[in-house]
């Protein structure tokens, strides 16, 4: 009984605590707003250094000048990439042609059978590699390098 009793009392005294802090009657329980102004400053801030990290670099990358096409492993092909135009290449299962247009490259048609190659979009930077395995074709782009050196480490 004395159990009872004791529950229902605190179940009482935590609803008048809850009906105070809700009007607002007791200053000692005060309901903080989630954001301050500081708050929304500082996620402001970052976001456009995040997205201005993105633009930085692309404007730092250096763009690619020459196509290399492989087909099985040989080399057969070296485009470079200011002359637009579309080339065929005979593979393993039949023709692809790629498109070079405005410094970037991509396949445009391919005999394989899910087309992963020309769902993989364009390419303009160097290293990057568009491949079509089924047919054994891939394109990469190089960049000729002023100085000779990739990098220089200390």
């Amino acid at each position: 009984m004395i159990y009872r009793q004791s529950v229902q009392n605190t179940k009482n005294e935590l609803f008048s605590l809850l009906i105070t802090v809700l009007s607002g009657m007791n200053n000692n329980y005060t309901i903080k707003k989630p954001w301050t102004t500081g708050d929304v400053i500082l996620i402001i801030v970052l976001i456009l250094l995040s997205s201005g990290s993105f633009w930085v670099r692309d404007a730092c990358l250096q763009t690619g000048n020459t196509a290399i096409v492989e087909i099985n492993g040989t080399i057969v092909k070296k485009v470079p990439l200011d002359h637009d135009g579309t080339y065929a290449f005979q593979g393993l299962l039949g023709e692809t042609t790629i498109s070079i247009h405005r410094h970037e490259v991509s396949i445009i048609s391919s005999p394989c059978p899910r087309h992963y190659c020309m769902e993989s979009g364009t390419i303009r930077r160097p290293g990057d590699i568009l491949v079509c395995v089924p047919n054994r074709i891939s394109v990469r782009i190089t960049a000729e390098s002023q100085s000779g050196f990739d990098i220089i480490t200390e």
